[in-house]
């Protein structure tokens, strides 16, 4: 995998070096939500810093379950914008 890089085609390339019987199904499976992860882990620190602004609502909020705007992570971190689920 040295040398591949997680960018459109990253599929493709991926079942090229690790599919057929020369490769393993599990670890094709397992390298997608691989690169999810990196790629939004990475993102936020790629980003130019922007000014602090406490009033601006972050834009990783509702992106997934864990950043819920309903969830403890927005309550801890962000509870100016934690919304009460009902």
């Amino acid at each position: 995998m040295v040398g591949l890089h997680i960018a459109p085609g990253f599929g493709g390339e991926l079942r090229r070096r690790l599919g057929g019987v020369a490769g393993c199904t599990h670890l094709v499976e397992l390298f997608g939500p691989l690169a999810t992860a990196a790629i939004q882990t990475v993102q936020p620190l790629r980003r130019p810093a922007a000014p602090q602004d406490e009033s601006a609502r972050p834009p990783q909020i509702d992106t997934c379950h864990a950043l819920s705007s309903g969830g403890d992570v927005v309550a801890k971190y962000w509870p100016q914008f934690f919304r009460s689920v009902q």
